[in-house]
């Protein structure tokens, strides 16, 4: 708009300067060399105005001529650069749509006219790896990673290669070598972890499965998990090895990441041999609060003195208050060895309550009416109603 308004005013000054020249023409006389030139005004200034015309052309057709080589090599040369442009683009185009014959061919007409020919093999050595010519693709690989400049496509060829053939030591020899290069690749994290947990290097696994957690490629649980199988299997080694006091605080970092029956059933063993019987029922107490496990309950049960059914109900009750889902079967059948009949039907109030009225459920309160009231009837009945619970739950999960 402003360029609009500059156009226009300068338009009116030149329709008012050739007004101005029209109502006063005047007379003016030029004396060069001795020659002399009368003239008016206004032919002086359109004279100039000419004047200042073919000077502006003139340079206008100059500059065109010297031009004029630089624009003949471009057009000579710009036709080959957009053909092989557009050839790169029909191989990229095609190893993305998985035509790799047709990636390969356009790629033979777009090498000669490159002179970095390092694309070129890169997409090459992709469609051959996926055609499945592992040993072609691993040599262009090989090539590129011998470049400062490609090293990291190159390594990451033939780390590809090594997987695809399930080759476990070049796999490890090449993921050791990409892992500083690549440290935010989620498939290089997760096969490095593994591989780093094969070969018992736990201090670069538990690294790598870190990198994993926090950029995103796993959710805080499942890295909890993964990393409480590593620390457990590096504590399994530490035993093998007889050293048992390193293994036990790798073990309790493991029991750390992840409280569960499987870490805690590694753990205790370990206290009890290292001498560590309080420390193992404070854990054991702890876990079965949350969670009941049959074997960890035995161990208590045995580090406490409880033998008899009645005892062994009342340390369960003591540690499982308040009693969680997964407490009330135990409950339940701790209830009916001691005979305690009023306990057995508070505990199954409650199971029917917290989960329903299943196959144990049935079975249970069947086994409390034949052994309290001696009731065969009622007994039957319920066992009956158990048998085709459960014959319709196998018919349903073959189906």
């Amino acid at each position: 708009m402003l360029r609009k308004l500059f156009y226009l005013a300068q338009g009116a000054l030149l329709i008012l300067l050739v007004y101005w020249l029209f109502k006063n023409p005047g007379q003016m006389s030029v004396h060069w060399f001795g020659m002399r030139l009368d003239m008016e005004v206004s032919t002086f200034v359109l004279a100039a105005l000419l004047a200042l015309a073919m000077v502006v052309l003139c340079l206008a057709l100059l500059k065109r001529l010297f031009k004029a080589p630089a624009n003949l090599f471009y057009r000579l040369t710009g036709r080959g650069e957009d053909q092989t442009m557009e050839a790169l683009y029909s191989a990229a185009q095609s190893l993305f749509c998985q035509d790799y014959d047709a990636c390969l061919k356009a790629l033979q007409k777009a090498a000669p006219r490159l002179q970095n020919k390092a694309l070129c093999q890169l997409i090459e050595a992709q469609a051959l790896l996926a055609q499945g010519d592992s040993l072609k693709a691993e040599h262009l690989f090989y090539t590129l990673s011998q470049e400062e400049s490609h090293k990291k496509g190159g390594l990451m060829g033939l780390f590809l290669c090594a997987l695809s053939q399930k080759d476990t030591l070049r796999m490890w020899e090449w993921a050791r070598a990409l892992y500083p290069l690549a440290p935010q690749h989620g498939p290089l994290l997760e096969v490095y972890t593994d591989l780093c947990a094969e070969k018992k290097n736990w201090s670069e696994a538990l690294t790598a499965l870190e990198a994993r957690t926090r950029l995103g490629f796993l959710t805080p649980e499942a890295g909890a998990q993964k990393r409480a199988q590593i620390l457990m299997d590096q504590g399994q080694e530490l035993v093998a090895g007889g050293r048992e006091s390193w293994a036990l605080d790798v073990l309790q970092s493991a029991y750390d990441a992840r409280p569960c029956a499987q870490t805690a059933g590694n753990l205790v063993p370990l206290l009890l041999s290292q001498g560590h019987p309080r420390r193992a029922k404070r854990l054991i107490r702890t876990f079965l609060s949350t969670s009941y496990d049959a074997a960890l309950f035995e161990t208590l049960a045995s580090l406490e003195g409880a033998l008899t059914p009645t005892q062994r109900l009342g340390l369960l009750e003591d540690v499982a208050a308040p009693a969680q889902r997964s407490h009330l079967r135990a409950l339940c059948t701790l209830s009916l060895e001691a005979h305690l009949w009023g306990k057995a039907r508070r505990f199954l109030e409650l199971y029917e309550k917290e989960i329903g009225a299943d196959t144990f459920f049935l079975a249970t309160k069947a086994r409390v009416c034949l052994l309290e009231d001696n009731n065969t009837n009622a007994a039957l009945s319920l066992y009956e109603k158990a048998c085709a619970q459960m014959t319709g739950e196998s018919a349903s999960f073959e189906q």
